[in-house]
């Protein structure tokens, strides 16, 4: 399975939430996903950043205790009541960001470990350790999305980003 097919999904995300808790629940979502993809890396989920379809880091939104996306919930009302919002729940896509080092050192790993298995059949004492600044240069990551009010949450992933 290649890394950017990482999807998942969530209901009934409250509305009121605000940067961090979305945050932390993307956090909690993709982290398993994306160690059990490959264990044997020591993956840094503490420098992992979560971020908007905006491309905003939900870490330095500049009223972070107030509801992330309830705003774009509320519509203009009815003709008749005009002056009243009306509450429609959506779904809104989150990344959860890998920085580039890691993922460099991501594919460092995962190309050691593959010359060290060739290596393991056709000579078992030879190891060869890869130039880490070989390989492909994108950072992955994965993508979501949060249906607010009593909706549901949809995570994806693509090569570079994690999301929720």
């Amino acid at each position: 399975m290649p890394f950017g097919c990482i999807c998942e999904g969530m209901k009934d995300i409250d509305a009121r939430i605000t940067a961090p808790e979305l945050a932390s629940i993307a956090l909690a979502k993709l982290t398993p996903k994306i160690v059990a993809f490959c264990p044997q890396f020591l993956w840094r989920p503490s420098e992992f950043v979560v971020c908007d379809s905006s491309w905003v880091d939900l870490s330095s939104v500049p009223e972070p205790m107030q509801p992330y996306f309830y705003h774009e919930c509320l519509h203009p009302g009815s003709r008749k009541n005009f002056k009243t919002p009306v509450f429609k729940p959506k779904q809104f896509p989150l990344f959860v960001i890998i920085p580039e080092s890691q993922w460099r050192e991501y594919e460092s790993h995962k190309l050691a470990e593959e010359e060290m298995s060739a290596s393991d059949t056709e000579h078992p004492v030879s190891v060869h350790c890869p130039n880490p600044l070989t390989g492909p240069t994108s950072p992955p990551a994965t993508a979501s999305s949060f249906n607010t009010g009593a909706a549901a949450h949809l995570l994806s992933h693509g090569i570079g980003l994690v999301g929720i």
